[in-house]
């Protein structure tokens, strides 16, 4: 497991760092594509692309970033029965996507916290 974590470390560090915002968002956007494909097979795996979505974003004050990725924590959280954990992430989610108005993440994050 700690294998997987250093390869995909060692990928995004080697790799050029995104310049503009679009290239961010892209970056993003693909981390989360491996997240929503291990998000219910091996959350392990879905944690480490979380890990990376929340990492990049923070780096780059990638704000729309930041909020899934603490979206994408709370799921989780959520699937590990963690539910106090859960509702603590998707609260920061929410604020963020209040703030930057995304209604389609809003409504993901509302529904996520309906559930906990």
């Amino acid at each position: 497991m700690k294998y997987i974590y250093i390869v995909i470390l060692f990928i995004f560090g080697c790799s050029k760092s995104p310049e503009t915002q679009t290239d961010i968002a892209q970056h993003v956007n693909k981390l989360n594509e491996q997240y929503l494909t291990f998000q219910r097979v091996d959350i392990a795996k879905a944690e480490l692309f979380a890990d990376s979505i929340l990492q990049l974003s923070e780096k780059n004050n990638y704000t729309k970033g930041i909020g899934l990725g603490q979206l994408n924590f709370g799921l989780l959280e959520q699937i590990k029965s963690n539910y106090n954990l859960a509702i603590s992430h998707n609260e920061k989610a929410l604020a963020i996507f209040i703030n930057i108005k995304n209604d389609t993440l809003l409504a993901k994050t509302y529904a996520a916290l309906g559930t906990n």
